[in-house]
């Protein structure tokens, strides 16, 4: 059974889909970069933020996938899977890192209209990160950030190529195409671990491994993470449980994901009923499907 979700950013594919299937959850762990002796030529491209003067970088989603394909026949890839199947998801296999979603280009534009200490020096954490556009923003403005997705590949394909190219590998005007795209070699060994890090792995787990860790941060952002009810729980026990006493998240998500079983208002009613966080709805786009900011703080 496939579901759609209907809504891309840019010319990605409209191939939304979820893909029933069964997989244990992947345990929590952290990725380091500077680990790895790796250069990565990639295809950028430049992503304006609607009714701002933001202008960011992030990796070509063709370049990825062309990627993903070359090395198809490296062992058990259910990221290329996805990709041949032309699904966004595979429940607790892939969780649709690949795409830029248009809660997330919300999250930076309303983000951009914050004032410059709600950034510097803060702590922040993106759950769900995928392309990582609203924290890689929050690097740029002087935070430290640390970066979570379900999938080491997704973090190693488009995360940390996100985070380089608009940082120390951002592209000069005179490398940029007319069609807005550019070419660069990145190092993963230039990413500069004293401001950013990144996680991958299921929420409880990672839940656990903060925990031990004493990790709290000043700001949680996530973005397009509520689609599925099943994971309510564990991102609302992550949440709370990795957020300093006077911090701030901020959720950005569609009020509906049609064929999914998860909406924001069914995810609210669990933080409502926990009665330990203010909600707050702060941005609005009513378009066919109604987008939201919320943003939530400890009682």
């Amino acid at each position: 059974m496939s579901f759609r979700f209907n809504f891309v950013v840019n010319n990605e594919e409209d191939n939304n889909a979820v893909v029933e299937d069964t997989k244990k959850y992947i345990q929590g762990s952290e990725l380091i970069p500077n680990n790895e002796v790796k250069t990565l030529q990639i295809i950028g491209e430049t992503i304006s933020i609607p009714n701002s003067n933001v202008k960011m970088f992030k990796r070509n989603v063709s370049d990825i996938k062309f990627e993903i394909a070359s090395n198809e026949e490296d062992g058990d890839n259910m990221i290329a899977t996805a990709v041949l199947q032309q699904t966004d998801i595979i429940p607790g296999v892939y969780e649709g890192g690949l795409k830029t979603w248009e809660c997330s280009v919300d999250l930076v534009k309303y983000l951009s209209e914050l004032s410059n200490d709600n950034f510097e020096n803060k702590s922040i954490l993106e759950l769900g990160c995928g392309s990582a556009l609203p924290g890689v923003y929050c690097l740029t403005r002087g935070a430290n950030v640390d970066f979570q997705d379900y999938n080491q590949e997704i973090l190693s394909l488009v995360t940390i190529p996100n985070v380089l190219i608009n940082t120390v590998n951002t592209p000069t005007k005179n490398s940029i195409a007319k069609n807005g795209t550019f070419e660069t070699e990145l190092n993963f060994s230039n990413i500069d671990s004293s401001k950013t890090r990144f996680w991958y792995g299921d929420w409880d787990s990672l839940n656990d491994l903060f925990q031990s860790q004493n990790r709290r941060y000043d700001v949680i952002l996530t973005s397009e993470t509520i689609y599925s009810i099943e994971y309510h729980e564990r991102l609302y026990k992550i949440i709370k449980n990795s957020l300093n006493d006077h911090g701030v998240v901020y959720i950005a998500a569609k009020a509906n994901y049609f064929g999914c079983s998860g909406s924001l208002y069914q995810f609210l009613d669990l933080v409502e009923k926990d009665k330990k966080f203010s909600i707050e709805v702060v941005y609005t786009y009513s378009d066919f499907i109604r987008r939201e900011i919320v943003k939530l703080q400890l009682l």
